[in-house]
């Protein structure tokens, strides 16, 4: 292979990486809470500009973080041994992509005397869900995108006797993700443009070299 071949491969080589780009993100976080659930909320994200280039992939990612108390009686006339948990689950909806993320607190357990409770116990929690999606991304290629969430909590008490009861309160926080991932336009950068300019340069060197041999 002679100068002149390999400078005219090397310059089709740059010209070919010019042109291709690496996949972008573009990235925005939301919270909602701490708020007593249950609740509902609706999250507004900006739509994705397609004049950066084109949207490929959206992901959406949540934390659910669980904050509550639980104050256990014993109601029967014997000591009961009881366990007892909180649990949290935030449901997120955008146009064809779900996310969900269950959170359970710590376990409160003990024994109680008869008529005895436990005082107010703190219990906390949190979770992590995602979910993806690569169709229907037309759905969010618009000025702003909505989504609604909604946090519900529960309580879980089991005891020996079946005589226990429990107040509780409990709060939940969701902290949401959402990332388009997009191939850009194509530019080359200013790096390529001169590497390219200089193997141009070269094979018009080569070229002109030949003629004159």
């Amino acid at each position: 292979m002679d100068r002149t071949t390999r400078i005219g491969i090397t310059a089709a080589a740059l010209i070919a990486c010019a042109g291709t780009a690496s996949a972008n993100t573009v990235t925005q976080t939301m919270t909602f809470g701490p708020m007593v659930t249950n609740w509902t909320h609706t999250f507004s994200f900006a739509g994705f500009n397609t004049a950066l280039g084109t949207l490929t992939k959206v992901s959406d990612m949540i934390t659910e973080n669980l904050a509550g108390t639980i104050d256990i009686t014993n109601n029967g006339s014997s000591s009961a041994t009881f366990s007892a948990h909180l649990t949290n689950t935030a449901l997120k909806n955008f146009t064809g992509l779900t996310t969900t993320s269950t959170s359970l607190s710590g376990t409160a357990t003990g024994t109680l005397a008869p008529g005895a409770t436990t005082g107010v116990l703190p219990l906390t929690g949190f979770s992590n869900g995602s979910g993806t999606t690569t169709s229907g991304l037309s759905a969010f290629e618009i000025a702003s995108v909505l989504a609604t969430a909604t946090d519900k909590g529960a309580l879980s008490l089991v005891s020996s006797t079946g005589d226990a009861s429990a107040v509780f309160t409990d709060t939940g926080q969701v902290i949401d993700k959402l990332v388009y991932t997009y191939s850009p336009i194509s530019t080359p950068e200013p790096g390529t443009m001169a590497l390219i300019g200089t193997a141009l340069a070269g094979l018009g060197w080569a070229r002109r070299r030949k003629r004159r041999g």
